[in-house]
């Protein structure tokens, strides 16, 4: 088993656990070998939307590449919000195969490989509480977008 990648899928775990946007999540897949290392969690958000994510890490020269990567965060009608992933059905944006899905029908590319501890830690910041309520920044009845910083490029639309 591979130290550096258990120590990473466990400092995920704490994320999600600390997180107060996680109610709750179940790791559906954790395998941990000498030189790579997959995981799928599905996290049930505190405001009832799912985020699913599943990694594939392999180590070389003592760093941790993230070869294979989808996060998928919807609302409770399992409507999109955001899907970043690294599938090669999009080979003409730049940077590919790294893009980000926005709902259901805006697809662009990642400025930058996503790491899934800033991730966490993206949509943690931009959770707030309203009235006892979790409440994140997207506008979750539409499915709109919400403007996640210089990762995703410019998103001003409405």
């Amino acid at each position: 088993m591979n130290e550096n990648i258990r120590q990473y899928f466990d400092a995920i775990e704490v994320r999600l656990i600390e997180s107060p946007a996680v109610a709750s999540y179940q790791v559906i897949r954790k395998d941990i070998a000498m030189v790579d290392g997959k995981m799928r969690i599905k996290a049930v958000l505190s405001n009832d939307e799912t985020f699913d994510f599943f990694i594939y890490i392999v180590e070389s020269n003592r760093q941790l590449i993230l070869e294979k990567y989808s996060f998928h965060w919807q609302d409770k009608e399992g409507c999109l919000l955001i899907r970043m992933d690294n599938a090669p059905h999009f080979p003409d944006l730049p940077n590919a195969p790294h893009h980000v899905h926005k709902g259901k029908d805006v697809v662009e590319a990642l400025l930058e490989t996503p790491e899934l501890l800033s991730f966490l830690g993206i949509k943690g910041t931009d959770l707030f509480i309203e009235n006892g309520q979790a409440v994140f920044l997207a506008d979750l009845a539409d499915c709109r977008w919400s403007n996640y910083g210089a990762m995703f490029g410019n998103h001003n639309e409405e």
